[in-house]
């Protein structure tokens, strides 16, 4: 089973490689995906997977400097930001080009394993608010999502939505977990039940696979 995260924060694929790591299950497959480390919206993983050039050296703009000293560096036209790529001993200009190089290369590797597999579960936190936007999933959005995938790369996938915050209602070819726990001590990290939407996916796992 081909599983990876499609966002939306950079904690989705140490969560997803420590579940592979405690499963009984031994047939998991974790792939690297263009939002392994980022903070991103679904808006943007739309964007990422219909457009075959998303990213260029000019649609980066800088934030801050993080504690780490790495850039974080966002995106001007989707919701889209790298906090750990990018060290803050480099010149800006070249961080841009690096992150370019990087997502470019992250995007392409990505297309083809979909496009080579075709039984695929793509696991998705929505916490879209964390970055103070106004976009969250919605099942119009999950129809296009479906729709590409099974169009333009002829992928029969599995989406699975964890959400705290919206009020969704099960639609079809998407699996839909609904959790109260919040944690606003952290931001971004901590803020789900990730033994539970774990167990929920694996048991719908072992049912249909």
């Amino acid at each position: 089973m081909n599983l990876f995260s499609i966002g939306s924060d950079c904690c989705m694929f140490e969560r997803l490689t420590q579940y592979k790591r405690l499963t009984p299950c031994n047939d998991i497959n974790i792939i690297p995906s263009p939002f392994d480390n980022v903070l991103s919206d679904f808006s943007a993983v739309l964007r990422i997977l219909e457009y075959s050039d998303p990213f260029k050296e000019s649609d980066w703009e800088y934030i801050c400097t993080t504690d780490d000293n790495k850039y974080a560096i966002k995106h001007k036209y989707m919701n889209f930001v790298s906090i750990h790529d990018i060290s803050s001993d480099i010149f800006l200009y070249d961080a841009f080009c690096k992150l370019t190089h990087i997502f470019t290369y992250k995007t392409e590797q990505f297309k083809e394993f979909i496009k080579k597999h075709k039984s695929i579960m793509n696991i998705v936190s929505d916490t879209s608010n964390f970055l103070n936007t106004e976009t969250n999933i919605t099942e119009y959005q999950i129809n296009i999502f479906n729709n590409l995938m099974q169009s333009k790369y002829n992928s029969q996938n599995e989406l699975v939505i964890y959400t705290n915050n919206i009020p969704i209602k099960q639609i079809a070819n998407c699996t839909i977990i609904h959790t109260n726990t919040v944690d606003n001590s952290n931001w971004y990290r901590d803020h789900i039940d990730w033994n539970s939407m774990f167990n929920n996916v694996y048991q719908k796992v072992m049912i249909d696979f």
